[in-house]
This record gives C-alpha cells, structure tokens and sequence, in this order.
C-alpha cells in the first residue's frame, strides 16, 4: 500500500475475501505520506478452478476503501492418472502387458500417508514404485495387468486410498476376453 496524498493515512482494517487471508501485515495503524508498506496474503482453494476474491483496505483516505483483486486456482491435491485405462484384448487365462497409472501429490506442503492400492474385477497390480507415504509434488507408479477369466467385456478399478481429502483416488479400468 502506497500513501499518495499529503496527510497521514489512517489504516482502519484490512479484510480478505473467502479463500483468502492476510498472513503478514507491516502497515500499522497509520502511514506517513508518501509513504509504503506491504501485506501478504496467502490462498485456501475451497472448490477447483479459479477462484477469484479481494482485499478491501479501509482507512481514512477520501474513498475510505480500495479493493485489490485477487485470483487463485484450485488444484486437486493428489490425482491418479490416467482417469481410465483399456488393457485390451486378451485369451482367457493369458495376463496382458501392464499398464502404467502415475499417483502425484500436489498436497501444498504436505506429505501425503496411509498409501492403499487395490483392483478389482480380473485386474492385478504387478508392480509399484508407491510406497506408504509420498513427499509433497512426489510422485510414483502403479502397473495394472488384466488377466481375463471368461469371454466378453471386463470392468474394474485401480483405488488408491490415502491421507488426502479427495481419498480415495480411483481409475476406471476395461478388458475384454476372448
């Protein structure tokens, strides 16, 4: 905040908006003319996408409040990729070549625990690099096999349950025997 006028500034409040919050604040209650100083505002995704928001100053300057506009995005914080795999067509009883789904944490500053993975339906994992925990923008991989028991079509799914708040993460997973 810049003080442009001749007289003091009087600062009354500082307010964020929703998913918003002052996490510094070197103004005081009064800035000398011409004077500076700075707030810091973090940023709490409450829903995906952009979220957009202000910071409303009051004091004692002729409008008595300006709004600085904000924007932040939300990002799910641990997704499983890809959102489905087909692992093809197979001969009843004959495992097909793996396919690779990458589990990334995008938890801001947290480690993500109680790593979980399971299938179901004619699908097996073969093998991961995933252990029981996963640092913050760490990522590992899972390789899923489908080993048809009867002809036709074949649906499963690769869950990852987890410390997360978007747990469990899961992909729908496809095959068919022949």
């Amino acid at each position: 905040m810049t003080n442009v006028g001749a007289d003091t500034l009087y600062l009354n409040n500082v307010v964020p908006s929703t998913n918003f919050a002052i996490s510094s604040n070197a103004c005081g209650a009064t800035l000398a003319p011409k004077g500076k100083c700075q707030i810091g505002v973090t940023f709490t995704a409450s829903q995906l996408g952009e979220v957009t928001g202000t910071v409303t100053f009051s004091d004692s300057a002729v409008y008595a409040q300006q709004v600085v506009g904000l924007s932040g995005n939300g990002i799910t914080p641990v997704v499983l990729s890809p959102p489905s795999g087909n692992l093809g067509k197979h001969a009843v009883g004959v495992t097909s070549n793996a396919k690779t789904f990458t589990l990334k944490n995008d938890q801001a500053g947290l480690a993500l625990t109680g790593i979980s993975i399971s299938t179901t339906g004619p699908f097996a994992i073969s093998s991961t690099t995933c252990t029981s925990s996963l640092g913050v923008n760490g990522s590992c991989t899972i390789d899923v096999t489908f080993t048809p028991t009867q002809t036709g079509g074949a649906t499963g799914v690769l869950s990852v349950t987890d410390s997360s708040t978007n747990s469990p993460q899961v992909s729908a997973l496809t095959g068919t025997g022949s």
